[in-house]
């Protein structure tokens, strides 16, 4: 018998990677088609797709470090959306080196300040250290900081910890970015704090700060503090859900669809490809201002000034 007869696994790992190159394919068209079929692909191939996803964050990271801005804003959204659906902790070193980022504005933009509280919080629920890792972190941006804060309270709305344990996590933070005064991380630590603590029982490290003028007072005010906090423990549940909403992501295509709603216009759509052949959404955007580092409005995944900004 011949030596060279190949084994019938051999052949269907030929046919799940041409799959997964075809899904990644797929999630990297314009932005203004959601790619649900591709979204149903990567779930149907989880553990095959997630190792694909992973490099599309780091090598866009890499590729943000050296400067290089010929990536596909659109594919590292999908990517990171679908790693968050799947909860896959392997993921998490590639996030949190891409969060280290000296500007992690430059690879995920308004996903920092509107997303990844959720998204943090999503990874939270199977390894609370990411949570505490990113929180504090030091060498991170405060926005990216400023999420992780806004992740625990998240968490606790979800059972996983308590109002009181999130006010120890951010009273302490409070502490040690106090002297020397951190101003970035105290405005984003005090953004938080007034839903978590309670009327009657404000910390003093709380009021040191403010009386201080330590805290930009767009953020919080000395007179104002009490009518922002809690009027008791049971408050936190409703006061929290009207704050800060859900964690969600359970579905990456209807995160997707909600997130793109809120981008501009789109200007053509791509052609479908015949593999996955569930049905695309096209979503209509009203009109925004683009930032020269903002994904380019005509869907082309680059960044507007790559592209029509020129």
């Amino acid at each position: 018998m011949s030596n060279d007869l190949r084994d019938d696994d051999d052949d269907i790992e030929v046919v799940v990677s041409a799959d997964c190159q075809r899904i990644l394919d797929d999630l990297s068209c314009d932005l203004d088609v959601i790619p649900r079929s591709a979204v149903l692909g990567a779930r149907a191939h989880r553990e095959q797709m997630i190792p694909h996803l992973i490099e599309v964050i780091r090598s866009t990271a890499e590729d943000v470090r050296n400067g290089n801005e010929d990536w596909n804003y659109a594919l590292l959204e999908r990517a990171l959306f679908l790693l968050a659906e799947f909860q896959a902790v392997e993921a998490i070193p590639a996030i949190t080196e891409s969060l280290s980022l000296d500007d992690p504005f430059e690879m995920y933009g308004d996903l920092i300040t509107e997303l990844f509280d959720r998204i943090i919080a999503r990874f939270g629920l199977v390894q609370p250290e990411f949570v505490e890792q990113i929180a504090q972190g030091r060498s991170i941006d405060s926005y990216v900081r400023g999420a992780a804060f806004r992740a625990w309270v998240l968490l606790a709305r979800a059972g996983h910890g308590t109002r009181q344990e999130v006010q120890d996590h951010l009273i302490q933070l409070l502490r040690d970015h106090r002297d020397p005064p951190d101003h970035d991380v105290l405005d984003s630590l005090m953004s938080v704090l007034p839903g978590v603590l309670l009327l009657g029982a404000i910390p003093e490290e709380v009021t040191e700060v403010l009386a201080a003028g330590l805290i930009d007072p767009w953020v919080e005010r000395p007179e104002a503090l009490e009518r922002h906090v809690l009027p008791n423990e049971a408050a936190f549940a409703h006061h929290n859900d009207r704050e800060y909403g859900r964690i969600g992501f359970q579905d990456a295509y209807e995160e997707l669809k909600d997130w793109n709603a809120t981008l501009p216009a789109p200007k053509s759509e791509p052609e479908e490809e015949e593999l996955w052949s569930e049905p695309t959404v096209q979503v209509t955007r009203a009109a925004a201002k683009v930032g020269r580092n903002d994904p380019c409005p005509c869907g082309s995944g680059k960044k507007y000034k790559k592209c029509c900004g020129k």
